[in-house]
């Protein structure tokens, strides 16, 4: 089977510390979810996606996860 992996995305390379743990926060999913999430092992739904564009303020975009409006 082949693996969803995908690169890291680049806006986390810049990101505050903490930047993953607010948006766990304010998405109110775990800590573990968002990180596999942003590191490319999991796929967000079209929701979740949506919602962390809209929390990263266009930072991350929704085309990153393969969605589009």
């Amino acid at each position: 089977m082949k693996s969803l992996k995908r690169k890291r995305h680049p806006y986390l390379d810049k990101a505050q510390k903490g930047f993953i743990t607010q948006l766990a926060k304010d998405t109110g999913k775990t800590l573990e979810h968002i990180s596999r999430v942003l590191n490319g092992s999991r796929k967000p739904s079209f929701e979740l996606a949506r919602e962390i564009e809209r929390l990263s303020k266009g930072e991350i975009k929704m085309a990153y996860f393969g969605y589009t409006l």
